[in-house]
């Protein structure tokens, strides 16, 4: 995500992260990711037990190195255990209260994860 002054958020240039909770809606993803200038990113919908169980499985083997929970449309029978597992497995994770738009996932990224928002020079 570029600053007001044209600055790059470095810390997320090279980060994968992975979406938990809504839905990919008429490429939400795709806008995202190229707000937060993140390498990979991707919507998992979590409407399943079993898709909760592939997630904590991702997260344990390194797959990502950022959670966004989608605090409005994720459970927390979803969010808890795979925060769990963001802890054991040593990856970032953050809630965004509202919304999925770029602001609120900056602001989330910014409250739980600070120190994947380090700032690099302007393009």
């Amino acid at each position: 995500m570029r600053n007001l002054e044209g600055g790059q958020w470095t810390g997320l240039a090279t980060a994968r992260v992975l979406v938990l909770g809504g839905d990919d809606r008429k490429g939400a993803a795709a806008r995202l990711q190229a707000a937060l200038g993140c390498a990979e990113l991707h919507w998992e919908r979590t409407d399943t037990i079993k898709r909760r169980r592939v997630a904590e499985r991702v997260v344990q083997h390194g797959r990502w190195d950022l959670v966004l929970f989608l605090a409005a449309f994720v459970s927390h029978s979803i969010s808890n255990p795979v925060v769990r597992t963001c802890k054991q497995a040593g990856v970032a994770f953050a809630f965004v209260p509202h919304g999925y738009g770029s602001a609120a996932v900056f602001s989330a990224v910014a409250r739980y994860a600070p120190h994947l928002l380090q700032m690099g020079g302007g393009r």
